[in-house]
């Protein structure tokens, strides 16, 4: 009797465990975009001006933070499964190009600096240098190579021990998302190899690409998803999110066409990141209640 006892009492506490780890880890992706900001905010008043791009901060004291707050985002992104086969497919290559967005980084921007009252240094971005120190060129290649050799064995492991159905194999939708997976990898690794430009164009558009996985995914709650899984005040949420994040860049495109303003791709990057960060905690709450299943068994 002590022993049947036991082992209900270990699977609540696994169960809640569960739910805690999960509820955490989807706030975990709100908090990194805080993290970043919060580093930024205290940069801008120690040195009394923006970098022209929230990217070009990795040239800064806020480097730690955003990088490792953007690889927070992307794991969290890959590891959290959803129910449905594309939907999961964009979220896991959104991801993934976080984390490539922290490990390849932009170019070193030129600025100009002039004094200004109280022995400050102004620094606007002009352009940006088209080739890396050398320092760059040797962390894009480690942090690449040990990105696409995790990636190999993280693939290895998730085929391996992902639970199985019936007949042994891993369910129809994981196996989809391995595919795709797989395929990324492989083009990456030739890109990695081949295109001597990798480093210099990576960052970009792996950081156009993250944005739109996360638009599509935005778009697909507001207008795909029924009723029955979404409902209208979420719907709502979901279409105005991916319409602000299509807005925000043809606003900044028409601005840069008529000569913009000053930090206007900063302005833009910390739109599209606080739109990200209301469409994840939307999520969140959707999703906060949500029993989570082992075996088709609710906890």
């Amino acid at each position: 009797m002590s022993d049947d006892t036991g082992d209900a009492g270990t699977a609540s506490v696994s169960g809640k465990s569960l739910i805690i780890t999960y509820r955490s880890l989807r706030l975990a992706i709100v908090l990194a975009v805080g993290m970043i900001f919060v580093s930024i905010l205290y940069e801008f008043f120690r040195a009394g001006y923006l970098r022209g791009s929230i990217s070009a901060h990795f040239y800064s004291p806020v480097r730690s933070v955003f990088v490792g707050g953007l690889v927070m985002i992307g794991v969290s992104l890959v590891v959290i499964h959803v129910r449905h086969r594309w939907e999961e497919t964009f979220l896991t290559l959104g991801g993934m190009l976080a984390i490539i967005v922290a490990f390849v980084p932009t170019k070193v921007p030129w600025c100009e600096q002039d004094d200004v009252p109280g022995g400050a240094v102004q620094c606007r971005l002009v352009e940006a240098d088209p080739d890396y120190p050398d320092w760059v060129k040797t962390l894009v290649e480690n942090n690449t190579v040990a990105l696409m050799v995790t990636g190999v064995i993280a693939l290895a492991l998730t085929k391996k021990f992902a639970p199985k159905d019936d007949n042994g194999d891993n369910p129809s939708q994981l196996s989809f998302v391995l595919v795709i997976y797989a395929v990324l990898l492989l083009v990456g690794v030739i890109l990695f190899e081949t295109w001597d430009l990798f480093a210099r164009n990576t960052h970009m558009m792996a950081a156009i690409l993250t944005f739109a996985c996360v638009g599509v995914t935005a778009a697909m709650n507001g207008w795909i998803r029924p009723l029955s899984e979404n409902p209208k005040r979420y719907r709502d949420i979901y279409r105005a999110v991916a319409i602000c994040m299509v807005g925000a860049a043809v606003i900044y495109g028409i601005a840069k066409q008529f000569g913009g303003f000053e930090d206007d791709l900063f302005w833009l990057e910390a739109i599209e990141l606080v739109i990200f960060a209301g469409y994840w905690l939307a999520q969140t709450a959707q999703h906060w209640n949500e029993k989570l299943e082992i075996n088709d068994n609710p906890i």
